[in-house]
């Protein structure tokens, strides 16, 4: 299984905690660096979420039962692509996760 593929049942909570290296160490985001999740929906519209905790080099996204029982509700094949953009203090962006899999099950 990739390991930026996401899969999780509609209903449940979900976590996603992302930590960002460069050059295999970590980097620390700093005051003004804002770490976003961007959800594909199937319209081609895209949902943003920035980031519920950033700490250090770490990015918490958390979505709600009631979030992932209303995407199934958008799209009962329940497949979804996400990344993950980082903006800069400066200015820059980067996205180091580029359209995955977001997989919603219902049970």
């Amino acid at each position: 299984m990739n390991p930026y593929e996401l899969h999780c049942i509609a209903g449940d909570d979900l976590t996603l905690a992302v930590d960002f290296t460069a050059d295999g160490q970590a980097l620390e985001l700093s005051d003004g660096d804002v770490a976003e999740l961007v959800l594909h929906l199937p319209d081609g519209a895209e949902q943003v979420l920035a980031a519920d905790l950033q700490e250090g080099s770490t990015a918490t996204f958390v979505f709600s039962g009631a979030q992932t029982a209303g995407l199934l509700e958008q799209n009962p094949s329940g497949e979804f692509r996400y990344c993950v953009r980082l903006h800069f203090a400066d200015g820059s962006q980067h996205t180091p996760i580029y359209r995955q899999l977001f997989l919603i099950a219902g049970c």
